[in-house]
C-alpha cells in the first residue's frame, strides 16, 4: 500500500501534467488561429472559398484538433462560416453584419468622445493634433497631402483612446475597429478618402477642446456614419 504522501505527490504531478498539456493545446490552437487568419488576409482563401481541414492541416503542418478549434474561433469572429457536413468557408460580405459593426462603432466612438470632455482630461494633445490637421490641410500637392493624412490618422485614434479613462470601452473600440478594418480589407473595400474624413475629425477635436460633450459625441458619431456612407457608395460603384 502506497503512503499518503506518495499519493499526494502523484496527484500533484498529474495536475501539473494536465495543466501543461492544456496550455500546449491552447498554444497550438492560437497558432492555428493566427496562421489561418493570415491566409484569409492574404487572400490565399478568398470570400466564399472552402477551407478543408485536411488542406489546412497540410499547409500549417498541424493536426486537425487545433485547426478545428481555430476555425470555431474565427466563426465566432464572423470571418468563417462552418456548414454542417460541408466544412468551413471564408465568410462572404453580409451588409447587415457590416451595418451592425458600424452601428456599434458609432456608439462606442461617440461615448469615448463624450468621456474625453470630462474636466480632468487635458486638452494639449488634442490642440497639437488640431495644429497638425490645419498644417496638412494647407499642403497643395494632393499626393503628399493624402500621405500625410494617412500618417495623421494613425496618430488620431491612439490619441483619443490613450486619453480615455475607461479601458473596457477602449478595448471594445479596438476590437470593433479591427473587425471593421479586416472585413473591409478581405473584401477589398476602399473605405477611406482622407480628404473627406478630415472635416469630421477636426469637429471632434474642436468639441473636445471646448469640453462640449454633446457636440463631441455627435461629431464622432457623424464621422462613423460618413465612413459607412462612403463604403456603401464604393460598393454600389463596383
Amino acid at each position: 500500500m502506497r503512503r499518503p504522501e506518495t499519493r499526494v505527490v502523484d496527484k500533484a504531478v498529474r495536475k501539473l501534467y494536465n495543466k501543461r498539456n492544456k496550455m500546449k493545446k491552447q498554444k497550438l490552437s492560437w497558432q492555428a488561429y493566427e496562421k489561418i487568419k493570415k491566409l484569409i488576409e492574404s487572400r490565399h482563401f478568398s470570400p466564399g472559398d472552402s477551407m478543408p481541414e485536411n488542406e489546412l492541416s497540410a499547409i500549417l503542418e498541424m493536426s486537425r484538433t487545433p485547426i478545428r478549434e481555430a476555425l470555431q474561433r474565427l466563426e465566432d469572429e464572423q470571418m468563417v462560416v462552418i456548414k454542417p457536413h460541408l466544412g468551413a468557408f471564408v465568410a462572404t460580405l453580409d451588409l447587415g453584419q457590416l451595418l451592425n459593426i458600424y452601428e456599434t462603432r458609432e456608439a462606442i466612438d461617440g461615448m469615448i468622445a463624450r468621456l474625453l470632455c470630462k474636466p480632468h482630461v487635458e486638452t494639449r494633445v488634442f490642440s497639437d493634433l488640431r495644429k497638425k490637421h490645419l498644417k496638412i490641410k494647407s499642403i497643395p500637392d494632393t499626393t503628399e497631402r493624402i500621405t500625410r493624412w494617412n500618417e495623421y490618422a494613425k496618430e488620431y485614434r491612439p490619441a483619443l483612446w490613450s486619453n480615455c479613462n475607461n479601458p473596457m470601452l477602449v478595448n471594445l473600440a479596438a476590437s470593433v475597429h479591427a473587425r471593421a478594418g479586416l472585413m473591409c480589407f478581405i473584401h477589398q473595400i476602399i473605405h477611406q478618402y482622407p480628404d473627406a474624413a478630415m472635416p469630421d475629425r477636426i469637429e471632434v477635436l474642436d468639441a473636445i477642446i471646448a469640453k462640449d460633450a454633446l457636440k463631441a459625441e455627435e461629431a464622432a458619431r457623424q464621422h462613423v456614419r460618413d465612413i459607412f456612407s462612403r463604403i456603401m457608395k464604393f460598393m454600389t460603384q463596383q
